[in-house]
């Protein structure tokens, strides 16, 4: 894999993370509202979504070092 093909992939899985996620936790939170789950089931959904929030941001934080890191590496073949 080249490093263009290395960065390309990473802005990818970075844009996953700081866009999709969010998104989907979102539609998931707006729907439990009106949803017949329990109330008990609710927050334990929301607790697992907040964690999700905060596990995406700290994945974005990795891919965003990983592609500091591999542009200023010269190597050009991963």
């Amino acid at each position: 894999m080249t490093k263009e093909d290395l960065l390309d992939n990473l802005k990818k899985m970075m844009n996953t993370e700081e866009t999709a996620i969010p998104l989907y936790a979102e539609f998931i939170e707006d729907s439990l509202v009106l949803s017949p789950f329990s109330t008990e089931d609710k927050k334990q959904i929301f607790s697992f979504l907040k964690k999700l929030d905060t596990e995406s941001k700290q994945h974005s934080l990795i891919f965003k070092n990983l592609i500091k890191k591999v542009d200023r590496n010269r190597k050009n073949v991963y």
